[in-house]
Parts: C-alpha cells; sequence; structure tokens
C-alpha cells in the first residue's frame, strides 16, 4: 500500500479514488489481500 501522508501528492493517498468505478488503493490492497488468503485485516 501506498505509506505516507501524502504531501508531495496534495492529499491522502490510501483513499483517493482512482479506479473505474471510484476505487481507491486502500480497496485493491484489500483485495488482494483477501484474495492471497489473508482473513483478518488491522487498520
Amino acid at each position: 500500500m501506498a505509506a505516507g501522508m501524502g504531501s508531495r501528492y496534495g492529499g491522502i493517498k490510501q483513499i483517493d479514488g482512482f479506479g473505474p468505478n471510484g476505487e481507491t488503493i486502500m480497496d485493491y490492497s484489500l483485495f488482494d489481500a483477501l484474495r492471497a488468503g489473508f482473513t483478518q485485516v488491522f487498520l
């Protein structure tokens, strides 16, 4: 997942929508983790 506060980016990268339906980097990361077999997520 993209780490950091995003001061140069200009916002919080992890929750900025960029996918075709507004998906976030966090959405993609969680999807991949679940597909890989992870059963718990800690934020």
